[in-house]
């Protein structure tokens, strides 16, 4: 997709989730993050220079992460972690001196945003499981409501940085703020 082409879907995407009711904004949500997601991995890291080290960092972090759920439930000392996480380092980041060029700083805030949309997908996915009660619970709608307020801030945000929409990201609340005067 092109640049204008894919800079109108998602600015159109994002603006039924941002001034939608919670069911369209649940319904839009996923694809939006998803392609988010789809433009940071393969427009921002991949055309990165870095790419490969970019990826054995992601990587690195996974693992680390991995490791950190797995031992909540097994009997692993916080020794071990902290080893595992030591070698991961000592192998994955042995950043010198041409890592504080603006372009490679670059690609390290890129993996940052992308962690910002894997935040933004655990939000909603939050959203998601509060939204079938939400009809009958007011406690379930806000919850809902909370969650998908926080996934849609992550997304906006990084839609900003990127230029990945049409609008300004103050710029829709005075749209919305409009809309609903006039309804």
């Amino acid at each position: 997709m092109e640049s204008d082409k894919k800079k109108k879907f998602i600015s159109a995407m994002l603006l039924y989730c941002l001034a939608g009711d919670l069911g369209v904004r649940i319904n839009y949500g996923g694809i939006l993050i998803s392609r988010v997601e789809d433009y940071l991995i393969n427009e921002v890291i991949l055309n990165d220079p870095n790419h490969s080290y970019l990826v054995r960092i992601l990587t690195a972090v996974d693992k680390t992460v991995e490791s950190a759920l797995i031992t909540k439930n097994k009997s692993l000392s916080p020794d071990d972690l902290s080893e595992i996480k030591k070698i991961i380092i000592e192998k994955t980041f042995p950043i010198d001196e041409s890592w504080t060029t603006k372009e490679a700083l670059a690609g390290i805030v890129s993996l940052g945003d992308l962690s910002d949309v894997r935040l933004a997908r655990l939000y909603f996915y939050n959203a998601s499981d509060y939204y079938p009660a939400s009809a009958q619970s007011a406690t379930a709608a806000a919850e809902a409501i909370k969650m998908m307020d926080r996934s849609m801030q992550k997304v906006v945000d990084i839609c900003d940085h990127y230029n990945l929409i049409e609008f300004g990201a103050d710029e829709w609340r005075e749209n919305v703020v409009g809309n609903k005067k006039e309804d």
